[in-house]
């Protein structure tokens, strides 16, 4: 648990949860989604489409054999030739899909769902959840303007929140980062919060997160 002085407490016990501005903006975010997705409740009205009349296949000691089916048998040689086919296009084969990580929903880009008991571990437990990532102070013109992540590796739950190799994340609900007791100041801010929004540079542009802590 994070345990701050007396006068950072007091410093952000007004920005709990985030600046006011922020905040509107995330539920004005999760609203606009809400009025696209279709409703789960709204009854659907069954339509009877005609089924085609199915053609049933004769057997296939119906059809005359071929005369010439015994010469049409694979030879060792055309034998050789299919299986090296096939083992050529088992190791071209598309790779396996990523795993999901547990507890992390995407609902829309760059829009995510987080379970309230993965939220808790997380602050609990929090090198679980980072394990292999890196953040450093990234300086532009000399000036700090955040840390960018590195080391965050495809399944992760880094990854599967959407942060990427090279993000720079410059902002959290308001709170800036650009030092470690900035950073340190967010989190102590941000532990009772239920919804965040992450400004961060992706490849020289500005791009935001948007997280949303699932009712129990």
């Amino acid at each position: 648990m994070l345990v701050l002085g007396g006068a950072a407490y007091f410093a952000v016990l007004p920005r709990l949860g985030g600046d006011a501005e922020v905040l509107n903006d995330i539920d004005q975010h999760f609203e606009a989604l809400e009025q696209i997705a279709p409703d789960p409740d709204e009854k659907r009205v069954a339509v009877d489409v005609p089924r085609p009349q199915s053609v049933k296949t004769p057997p296939k000691s119906h059809f005359p054999r071929s005369p010439t089916a015994e010469r049409q048998r694979p030879t060792p040689k055309r034998r050789a030739q299919r299986t090296t086919r096939t083992r050529s296009r088992q190791r071209t084969a598309e790779p396996k899909p990523e795993p999901r990580w547990e507890g992390i929903q995407q609902v829309a880009a760059g829009t995510y769902l987080l379970d309230p008991t993965l939220v808790s571990d997380a602050q609990k437990r929090p090198q679980k959840y980072i394990r292999g990532a890196r953040a450093e102070l990234e300086e532009q013109n000399g000036q700090p303007i955040g840390y960018r992540l590195t080391g965050i590796r495809k399944g992760s739950p880094l990854h599967a929140a959407g942060f990427r190799n090279g993000d720079v994340l410059t902002n959290v609900n308001g709170h800036k980062l650009t030092s470690a007791d900035e950073a340190i100041l967010a989190a102590a801010a941000l532990k009772f919060a239920d919804k965040y929004r992450v400004d961060l540079l992706r490849r020289d542009k500005r791009r935001y997160l948007y997280y949303r802590v699932a009712a129990d």
